[in-house]
């Protein structure tokens, strides 16, 4: 498990995938994302990747837990996550898009 301290409305994206050597079995995992009150926020079995999106309500620690499928007991299983929080969130490729920039001209 990981855990994260957030403040309230902040807007928390994540990636994640099994990582896993191609003449193993594909491992999978169950996942699953609590507020700091428990309330699950993202759930997810048998996964391999998959992404998640919220906007906090509550500050305090968020956790997010990442257990092997009952299946794939005995493998080693590396997992690649990627958890943004409130700017790093932000989809800077789209903001930059050339149809959304506004060019303003001033005399001098």
């Amino acid at each position: 498990c990981v855990a994260e301290e957030i403040r309230s409305n902040v807007v928390v994206i994540g990636d994640y995938s099994v990582l896993y050597e191609h003449q193993q079995a594909h491992p999978t995992v169950s996942v699953k994302i609590t507020s700091p009150f428990g309330d699950t926020i993202h759930k997810k079995d048998k996964a391999t990747v998959d992404q998640f999106a919220f906007t906090t309500s509550e500050a305090g620690n968020y956790l997010a837990c990442f257990t092997v499928d009952s299946d794939n007991k005995g493998l080693v299983v590396k997992l690649n996550l990627d958890w943004k929080i409130g700017i790093a969130a932000k989809d800077w490729d789209a903001i930059a898009k050339k149809e959304k920039i506004e060019v303003k001209y001033m005399k001098l």
